[in-house]
């Protein structure tokens, strides 16, 4: 699923990627949550930073206020 709208236009909850707006995680209780279709999840603290499985773009969260 790529979603390719602005990123100002999603919930202040979720990491979206900065170059196509795929969804990388969901801040969940001052941390990151990742998780891969069918595959493994991550509760993360901050800084993190991922590349994004749609796109292969670098991103980097630097915590709730980041955004």
């Amino acid at each position: 699923m790529i979603d390719s709208t602005n990123a100002a236009t999603h919930p202040r909850n979720e990491w979206r990627c900065d170059d196509c707006g795929k969804l990388l995680g969901i801040l969940r209780d001052g941390r990151l949550y990742i998780r891969f279709s069918r595959g493994p999840q991550y509760l993360v603290g901050f800084p993190a930073t991922s590349s994004c499985p749609g796109c292969g773009a670098m991103n980097e969260h630097r915590g709730p206020s980041d955004r």
